[in-house]
């Protein structure tokens, strides 16, 4: 219970308790430890995961980090007192933890973007007049938005939920340990018909022209993902099944040896030496907790020092925001405090905000790369672009920015510019990036 109690505390304002995603990730996660645990077999495995992961957090007080400590430390738990559950578990708390959506979202964007691509292309075998423009396919000069849902957003976290089924499903059946090599394979696999499952469900979206909102829009998705993704992936089970049986009758073949480390009995000294680790671990979970929420707390102070900006009027929304407005244009910038922190992405702090985008797609401008779209909230509209800057170097690559940080580069910041129309947005990227008047503020909320 003890634990337990830390885990709520620490999980606080980071664990999406009432997403659909969470909570079936959280069903199937007590289900498969209530059945899957093997109590024959005692192991302290997740020790040393734990250990790092929580030295790592007192280093580094993140959020993530502690998430993941936890985590671990809970299957330590479980392992050393009541038996052994795999590692199906960990799968599960990464699937539902906000990394998992952060990292599908921000770091997939442009693969999401090349979907629309893919499905143009199979589009123009059979309508001749057909061009993708970002998120937008255009065909015989009507447009369509592949928003989001569409791309796979809603699809990618139920299915990696399914995968973990299947691969429980598969262990209860053959009794044999999941090797790593085969459960990257298998998630290869359902990557891979993820992918297929979207294009093919856009193709017959635009094709057939059902729009968001109807039934068939919804109809043709959940067809998509039965056929394209839940039948292949309980083929490739069942193949894998029959295969783990036909390797059994091989006398040559015997089963998978299980090699973790098994706890035997202890005699009372060994007794006091563990139970003097777990208090440990208990101590510095605590310490770790109070860091990472004290962290959070100062995150919050705002900076008495403001950039002074000719024409723009500047405050701070927080420690690593500044706010930057004058007539027509909407200045965001976002501070990146290392190079494995996350980036306050405009894609999703937009639509925290109340707005859905449209007509994403990838710009150059004055030579330099970014991202450009439209921001619809009722009846008010932006146009609004982003890209990476350290006052030397703009980027929009997610792994350019954090391998240049990485490197020892100045650090980056999110430079975010919104404005009513096209042009008064072009206008104003021009003039920033040519005279590079931002600088000061990128400096600002990169102390």
């Amino acid at each position: 219970m003890l634990y337990i109690t830390m885990m709520i505390i620490g999980w606080q304002n980071y664990f999406v308790w009432n997403d659909t995603q969470s909570i079936t990730g959280l069903v199937l996660l007590v289900y498969i430890l209530y059945t899957g645990i093997d109590r024959n077999k005692k192991t302290n495995r997740f020790i040393w995961p734990t250990m790092a992961l929580l030295i790592l957090t007192l280093l580094v007080p993140a959020r993530t980090f502690l998430y993941f400590s936890l985590a671990c430390g809970l299957l330590f738990c479980i392992e050393r007192f009541i038996g052994k559950c795999g590692v199906l578990p960990l799968l599960i708390m990464a699937v539902i933890s906000p990394l998992f959506s952060y990292v599908f979202t921000v770091f997939t964007f442009p693969i999401k973007l090349q979907l629309s691509q893919a499905a143009a292309f199979l589009l123009s075998l059979v309508n001749r007049d057909v061009q993708a423009v970002g998120n937008i396919i255009r065909i015989s000069g009507n447009d369509f938005s592949v928003d989001d849902a569409c791309m796979g957003m809603s699809m990618a976290g139920i299915g990696a939920l399914i995968g973990v089924s299947l691969l429980f499903y598969y262990k209860q059946h053959t009794k044999t340990k999941i090797s790593i090599v085969r459960t990257i394979l298998f998630t290869a696999f359902l990557l891979l018909c993820l992918l297929i499952t979207n294009i093919l469900r856009i193709v017959l979206l635009t094709q057939f022209r059902f729009l968001p909102g109807t039934v068939m829009h919804e109809v043709i998705g959940i067809i998509c993902f039965i056929v394209y993704f839940l039948l292949p992936a309980l083929g490739l089970v069942k193949w894998m099944l029959k295969k783990q049986q036909l390797t059994s009758l091989n006398p040559d073949v015997g089963p998978e040896k299980d090699k973790s480390h098994i706890v035997g009995k202890t005699n009372r000294s060994t007794l006091r030496y563990q139970w003097a680790i777990y208090s440990m671990l208990v101590l510095c979970f605590c310490i770790a907790i109070n860091k990472v929420n004290s962290k959070t707390a100062s995150d919050k102070i705002i900076p008495g020092t403001i950039p002074e900006l000719t024409g723009y009027h500047v405050n701070w929304v927080n420690k690593e925001i500044l706010q930057l407005h004058a007539p027509g244009a909407l200045i965001y910038i976002k501070g990146i405090a290392n190079f494995y922190n996350s980036d306050h992405s405009p894609f999703i702090c937009w639509q925290g905000s109340g707005y859905d985008f449209k007509n994403i797609k990838k710009e150059n401008i004055n030579g330099i790369d970014i991202y450009a779209g439209e921001l619809q909230q009722g009846d008010h509209q932006l146009y609004t672009a982003w890209w990476f800057d350290n006052g030397g170097y703009q980027t929009i690559g997610q792994l350019d920015w954090r391998w240049r940080m990485l490197s020892g580069e100045p650090q980056f910041a999110i430079v975010n510019i919104s404005a009513a129309s096209k042009e008064e947005l072009n206008t104003l990227i021009t003039t920033v990036l040519k005279t590079k008047i931002l600088n000061s503020c990128i400096r600002a909320v990169n102390p």
